[in-house]
């Protein structure tokens, strides 16, 4: 299946992701998203919104910023949040979520999300390889 980066309160769905066959990779206190990062790219993150690193958010900002200069998709970002106030929304639109989830939510809506995220992304990566290999090259 899948690489799911999950950290903060997104731990609570690691037991929904494992059940369907993903892998997990936490991100604990000690972690930041940098380190992670470094080590193995996920296919999807699910990530608390206001999490102990307070430099995550500009990381995942940053991240975008990369991936969209260099012509390529950024990870899917799954926000988790336990009210929509104008500062949460604004985190969300400044991350470029590409979902936000507010607590509490199931763990079917969550499984749907990140699947939708997952196959959406992967299309995207494929259509991508195509047009750099250019016409003709399968």
């Amino acid at each position: 299946m899948a690489k799911v980066l999950v950290g903060g309160d997104g731990l609570s769905s690691l037991k929904i992701m494992e059940e369907k066959g993903h892998e997990v990779i936490i991100m604990d206190n000690d972690m930041t998203l940098l380190q992670i990062l470094e080590e193995d790219l996920p296919d999807l993150m699910v990530l608390d919104v206001f999490m102990k690193e307070k430099n995550n958010a500009e990381l995942l900002k940053g991240m975008n910023l990369r991936a969209q200069r260099r012509g390529e998709w950024p990870i899917p970002i799954i926000l988790l949040i336990g009210d929509d106030s104008k500062e949460t929304e604004c985190v969300a639109q400044e991350v470029k979520a590409d979902f936000v989830l507010t607590k509490p939510f199931s763990e079917e809506e969550l499984f749907e999300v990140t699947s939708r995220l997952i196959t959406e992304s992967r299309r995207r990566k494929r259509l991508q390889q195509r047009h750099e290999e250019g016409p003709g090259k399968e």
